[in-house]
């Protein structure tokens, strides 16, 4: 979070008065964490899926992340706040979380060690969740699109005939653009344009809801605070 934010402040992307705090979630409920949703504009909710047992509320040792996922999305929407739930692995999981505002497809994230630093040597990292956040804050428009087919999950945790989202689905922030103005392309260019200049407004960067970053963990959630 604070590589990919200090990034978009430097690149003139994103209001030097944006702050983010990440949070480890592990071993706790949403209401440990209403505080910070209430004090933010956005919740960003990391999470990553290797088994649908890591779907499954019931299941002992997995259960917790989508446990804890479901109540953080609804204590959010019940403090009126918008959520971005980025999928941290394999896709599969989007169709569980469609509850969320908008949802940001990662794949098979790595951990982050050191953070990099201009003009050094750095060691390699995972670039995927700092590609996800960049995205999410308007530094990019995402372009990839799904090469599998996620399917439904019903109650019990099994995956139905239904494909949710299907091999090739991919959204843009000007796939938005087009679907929201009657105007010129021009017009629309234009907005664009506008949405890049003013990405401190909660809109900007996460209004598409459902895009996938063209880039082949602790789990954590992070919080887009206000500005003071």
């Amino acid at each position: 979070m604070e590589f990919a934010l200090d990034r978009l402040k430097k690149e003139g992307v994103v209001a030097e008065g944006v702050t983010a705090d990440c949070q480890c979630y592990r071993d706790k409920t949403a209401d440990y964490f209403e505080e910070n949703v209430k004090n933010a504009d956005v919740v960003i909710l990391f999470f990553e899926m290797y088994t649908t047992n890591n779907l499954d509320k019931a299941n002992e040792t997995r259960g917790w992340q989508t446990r804890f996922a479901d109540e953080i999305i609804d204590t959010a929407h019940q403090n009126g706040k918008k959520v971005v739930f980025v999928s941290g692995n394999m896709p599969y999981d989007t169709a569980r979380f469609t509850q969320a505002d908008a949802i940001v497809a990662a794949y098979c994230a790595c951990r982050m060690s050191d953070i990099p630093v201009d003009g050094q040597e750095n060691p390699a990292y995972g670039v995927n969740y700092p590609a996800a956040l960049i995205t999410i804050f308007g530094g990019n428009s995402p372009t990839g699109k799904l090469p599998v087919d996620v399917y439904g999950i019903n109650e019990n945790v099994e995956y139905t005939d239904e494909i949710i989202y299907g091999i090739g689905h991919g959204l843009s922030y000007a796939d938005e653009s087009d679907e929201t103005s009657a105007t010129t392309t021009a017009a629309t260019s234009e907005s664009q344009s506008n949405n890049s200049d003013s990405p401190d407004t909660v809109d900007n960067g996460i209004a598409v809801p459902v895009a996938f970053i063209a880039v082949v963990s602790a789990a954590a959630f992070a919080l887009r605070k206000r500005r003071s």
